[in-house]
């Protein structure tokens, strides 16, 4: 987003939802490491696996 400018025309942006998904997801996987949940990317990649 960018912020709105005196005098500047406002553009019209739209969200682009698998790039919100992907987002969401590394929030979700830092708040696990964080949290200590998993000691290392690599411990939570074979325990999440499906």
């Amino acid at each position: 987003m960018t912020p709105v400018q005196e005098g500047v025309p406002a553009v019209a942006t739209r969200s682009d939802p698998a790039l919100v998904k992907v987002l969401a997801k590394a929030f979700r996987y830092q708040r696990l490491l964080d949290e200590g949940r998993y000691a290392s990317i690599s411990e939570m990649a074979a325990n999440l696996q499906g």
